[in-house]
């Protein structure tokens, strides 16, 4: 956890903005997510995932990370969505806005991707999670329906994500749907604070 801990730091000094927010997430160390997720309210990492993360692509993790949160994407979550499909728009959705970042920048990447790869598909640029997930369920139900008539399977490769997906860096956690108004108002005040 020391290299969370030296991102944390160095997000202190280079990026006070994403430190802010980094620093209002209770860090926990565990087993049950396959890289790093977040519900607003902890960051949970994976020390597998961590071991084999650079120290510059672990700062690149965390702001992602942070990035959901600052977007609310724990809470704007669609009723009866599913979890994975959304989970892919909002990586689009961050994504862009680091890679977005990185390009203000004077060509200098100040947000490393990992070795793990990135959820960034050109076409999703400039667009709200909501609408790509839209794109993507009605993608994912035609190619459901394909398989189907085909006899094949779901289409579905590990972890419920489309075959051929690059494997997500962090993961988002809804908050329960009682909480959601709570959690838009602490991260929207966040944000301004920052």
């Amino acid at each position: 956890m020391k290299k969370v801990d030296n991102a944390l730091t160095a997000l202190v000094l280079e990026q006070p903005f994403f430190a802010v927010l980094a620093l209002r997430l209770k860090v926990e160390e565990t087993k049950d997510y396959p890289t790093f997720a977040t519900d607003g309210k902890s960051l949970k990492v994976n020390p597998d995932f961590l071991k084999e993360l650079s120290p510059s692509e672990v700062v690149t993790v965390l702001c992602h990370e942070v990035l959901h949160c600052a977007l609310g994407h724990h809470w704007r979550i669609p009723s009866g969505a599913d979890f994975n499909v959304w989970n892919i728009a909002t990586d689009n959705e961050v994504n862009w806005t680091l890679e977005e970042y990185n390009m203000l920048k004077t060509g200098v990447k100040p947000f490393p991707w990992p070795k793990c790869g990135k959820v960034l598909e050109p076409r999703f640029k400039g667009m709200a999670a909501e609408k790509i997930y839209n794109i993507l369920s009605k993608e994912q139900q035609k190619q459901q329906e394909q398989d189907k008539q085909q006899g094949k399977g779901t289409g579905q490769g590990k972890q419920g994500a489309p075959q051929g997906q690059t494997p997500s860096m962090g993961e988002v956690i809804p908050v329960p749907i009682d909480d959601k108004a709570e959690a838009k108002q602490e991260w929207d005040k966040a944000v301004i604070q920052a």
